[in-house]
């Protein structure tokens, strides 16, 4: 650390003041913001002439000079503790925990159980060269409330820590761990990474590189905003050479050809002047105006005809008549309605009256009627009440008939169809618009101005259109004689005999026009308005063009990183780069993977790339792509090696999770591996995913012999579609430990002393989970005996004696295993399968159960012993 800060020291007397009191910031430890930032620029500016120096001191560089500084050191270790709570993750299952050991953690599960899930948790909170993507339930996309989360547990130095992690953002706790799956094969092998760490010291660097590009962005900014762009074209109406110029104006226009433009000679006033009055003369009957005026008037007015067409059209005599005819019927009709309204019937004894229930009632009353009366009329003289059976009164009888009436009559709804007609024609009316001859109209102005007399008329038509329309909305309050005045003639044909001759002034008009003779004057007048324009403007379009040279001047100023990439880089050959070659080297060794590989590397802004190439004499060309030479087992052995190299060279690293990392890797390189993991558990934690029985049962004999702490857990789908349940501490290599239900009982004590349902639900699902795997357990090494093991070569035949083969035995581990396995996720089995749901006096009978059959095979055992003893 010292020969850093030494080399850094030396080196910072060579940068420019501004570097050097960055350089001192940093090595500070100091934050920037934007005073510090701005400081940096300003003395950057001054050295380079761009400002004029302040008269402030300048800092003195007091870190830089002290000998006796040194950099501080972050150490504090880092484990993980568990995961849980995963939501939305695949389709995993909720409210599971996965645990992690210091040294090593070995969770088993078969393809699909859900294994990868977790793992890609960790890579996207953690350090990974794979695919940091967690993808959601695929049939089940995410609502847009919903987010992907977890829970992550870490123990920092000697502090707990809980991270409610939402998946997909940064996680600086966990940057430490380094995560390696079948995604990251591919990109060890195929691209050139980033060296993922440094050491301490060399970080200055790079972070001194971050500082230049932030002030490099920020003067660009600045240089922008002097280049920002500019109005002056919009002073120049129509095209020339000098707008053009205007238009492109640049650090490198010519300032001094284009200020001799700008000077127009006594004789170029003159000749503006005589332009001016040549080109007015020629437009003295202003004829481009009366043509562009003429048109629009013709526009206007035939818009005018269409729309008074259509208000003579919705305002007719014949609609008008129409109208007023509709509203005598309406009134006819209400009057009719009334005479039969339900009126009639109120009463003050009875208040539902007129009600829907009131007349649901009259109908049914009636269809009864109907069906009672078989064909005869009711109610007559001595007919019963069809409610109470007493005799009906005359009045009675007078009553029902008028109900009857009441419902035969139609003249309510004919009244409804009048009114909703009566309704549709006024709201036609309503939005019936006059506002087509008012002063903004071209038409209004021209035949006022002339032709009073037809703009009178115009005027009258649409006073009464007016007038008809507030009579069709409301005519309560109109005199007979307004309500039946005859509406007057739109006077369209005048208008039309006008349009006639304003075309024939239009004709007349373009055969005068002297066109080309009037631009070709207009032309040159444009270049010495152009010009004048030009002298005019000169102060600002001067300043603008300086402006913008000063910001290429600053853009240029602070130069690149190079310099500093160059001093990183030749420091990290030093302490890293060989070292790291020397380091990949002996793992691919170590692997037994004699292959023609090597890691190159090269340097990129403050940084250093690395690459794993194709080696080959230097006469010959790699033509073929790495991945494509190397079979799988080769390209997985050999990412491997980049990948656990990266992690000895760096010291802060904290942690390595593995998925699968033995896919397609022989059973020698199996070896290798779980040896090279089972040593760096020791270092660091070590947690590797694996659906590979072998390698599992690799993994626990290599961590016994490094006196490693190895914990494994087993991940499982349940059901058909149900992946992610995990059981800890439980997996085919616990088998020999789970014999007993020591596990078992542990996990029903813990859901008796749950704190909430939840709780209780999952430590019963452990406990059921330890249960099924005990049942496992009793088969190998209790009805058969240990003939057969899960992880060894041959079978034992010299202990075909110990098997316990009776039928009943047999049946009721069947269906004990079966049975406990539906009680193992709980709330995923439905009642059809078992009577009461899972609790803890379940899972002790179970576990009671388990016992008392693990005895009764012993007795067997013991008497088939006696038996073979006495049969000598």
């Amino acid at each position: 650390m010292t020969t850093v800060l030494t080399t850094l020291r030396e080196w910072a007397d060579s940068l420019p003041f501004w570097e050097q009191v960055a350089l001192e910031q940093i090595l500070a430890g100091k934050d920037f913001v934007d005073a510090e930032y701005e400081q940096l620029i300003q003395f950057l500016l001054e050295d380079k002439n761009l400002l004029e120096k302040s008269d402030e001191p300048r800092p003195q560089l007091k870190v830089l000079q002290n000998e006796m500084w040194e950099i501080p050191e972050e150490n504090r270790p880092v484990k993980l503790i568990s995961v849980s709570n995963l939501q939305n993750v695949n389709a995993l299952a909720l409210n599971q925990t996965l645990t992690f050991g210091d040294e090593m953690t070995a969770i088993f599960g078969a393809n699909g159980s859900g294994k990868s899930g977790y793992a890609r948790v960790i890579g996207c909170a953690g350090f990974t060269r794979g695919d940091r993507e967690v993808i959601p339930n695929a049939f089940k996309p995410l609502e847009p409330n919903q987010i992907q989360a977890a829970t992550i547990h870490l123990k920092i130095g000697d502090e707990l820590k809980t991270i409610n992690y939402k998946i997909g953002e940064a996680c600086t706790d966990l940057t430490s761990f380094y995560v390696f799956d079948s995604t990251s094969v591919v990109t060890h092998l195929t691209k050139s990474n980033k060296i993922s760490f440094s050491p301490a010291g060399l970080s200055f660097l790079t972070r001194l590189s971050q500082v230049h590009d932030e002030c490099s962005s920020r003067l660009t900014d600045r240089a922008n905003a002097l280049l920002k762009p500019h109005n002056f074209n919009e002073l120049f109406f129509g095209g020339s050479e000098i707008k053009t110029q205007i238009a492109n104006l640049n650090d490198k226009t010519d300032l001094k050809t284009l200020h001799q433009r700008s000077v127009l000679s006594p004789e170029d006033e003159t000749r503006m002047q005589e332009l001016d009055s040549e080109i007015a003369r020629l437009k003295a009957n202003e004829i481009d105006e009366k043509i562009k005026e003429t048109n629009q008037t013709i526009k206007d007015l035939e818009t005018l005809i269409k729309q008074l067409s259509v208000i003579e059209q919705k305002i007719s005599q014949e609609v008008f008549e129409n109208f007023k005819s509709l509203e005598e019927r309406l009134n006819e009709q209400q009057k009719a309605a009334e005479n039969v309204s339900v009126g009639q019937f109120k009463s003050a004894d009875f208040s539902q009256v007129g009600s829907q229930t009131w007349l649901n009632f009259i109908e049914s009353a009636k269809k009864l009627s109907v069906l009672e009366g078989e064909g005869k009329e009711y109610p007559n003289e001595n007919d019963k009440c069809l409610l109470c059976r007493q005799n009906l009164s005359n009045e009675a009888i007078n009553l029902l008939h008028s109900f009857w009436t009441f419902l035969e009559d139609e003249s309510q709804a004919r009244l409804e169809e009048t009114q909703e007609e009566f309704l549709g024609l006024q709201k036609e009316f309503s939005a019936m618009s006059l506002d087509c001859f008012n002063e903004q109209n071209v038409s209004h102005r021209y035949l006022e101005k002339n032709h009073p007399k037809l703009f009178g008329k115009v005027q009258g038509f649409l006073n009464f259109a007016e007038l008809r329309k507030r009579n069709l909305l409301d005519s309560s309050n109109k005199s007979e004689a307004e309500i039946i005045a005859l509406m007057p003639a739109s006077a369209n044909s005048e208008i039309e005999n006008v349009i006639g001759e304003l075309k024939h002034r239009l004709f007349d008009l373009e055969q005068t026009n002297p066109q080309e003779k009037i631009f070709e004057l207009s032309e040159e007048l444009k270049i010495l308005r152009h010009r004048s324009i030009l002298r005019d403007n000169w102060t600002a379009i001067e300043q603008y063009v300086k402006e913008a040279q000063q910001a290429v001047k600053m853009q240029k100023a602070i130069g690149n990183t190079r310099h500093i990439t160059n001093k990183y880089n030749e420091l990290f050959k030093e302490l890293v780069t060989e070292k790291y070659v020397q380091e990949f080297e002996s793992l691919l060794r170590r692997l037994n993977c004699p292959l023609q590989v090597k890691i190159k590397t090269k340097p990129q802004k403050g940084e250093t790339l690395k690459q794993i190439i194709l080696e080959t004499p230097d006469a010959v060309e790699a033509s073929h792509k790495l991945e494509k030479i190397l079979s799988e087992g080769e390209k997985r052995a050999v990412a491997l090696a980049d990948f656990l190299t990266e992690i000895a060279m760096d010291e802060t690293s904290r942690g390595i999770v593995l998925d699968d990392p033995v896919t397609s890797l022989d059973w020698e390189w199996k070896e290798t591996v779980a040896t090279c993991l089972a040593a760096e558990a020791k270092k660091r934690q070590v947690i590797v995913f694996t659906h590979d029985l072998h390698f599992l049962s690799l993994q626990k004999k290599y961590c016994e012999n490094y006196q490693a702490e190895i914990t494994s857990h087993w991940i499982k789908k349940e059901g058909a579609d149900k992946p992610g349940f995990v059981y800890l501490d439980n997996s085919p290599i616990a088998e020999r430990e789970m014999r007993d239900t020591k596990q078992a009982s542990a996990f029903l004590q813990q859901a008796k002393d749950a704190n909430n349902p939840v709780e209780t639900e999952y430590f019963l699902q452990q406990g059921f989970g330890c249960l099924r795997t005990s049942y496992e357990a009793l088969v190998i090494y209790e009805i058969f005996g240990q003939v057969v093991l899960r992880f060894e070569e041959r079978v034992s035949i010299d202990r075909l004696k110990d098997v316990v083969a009776q039928s009943e035995i047999l049946d009721e581990v069947r269906q004990k295993y079966d049975l406990v396995s539906r009680y193992v996720t709980g709330h995923l089995h439905s009642d059809a399968f078992h009577a009461q749901p899972a609790d803890c006096d379940l899972l002790k009978r179970e576990i009671d159960d388990f016992d008392t059959l693990k005895g009764k095979i012993k007795s067997i055992k013991k008497q088939n012993k006696k038996t073979l003893l006495q049969n000598g």
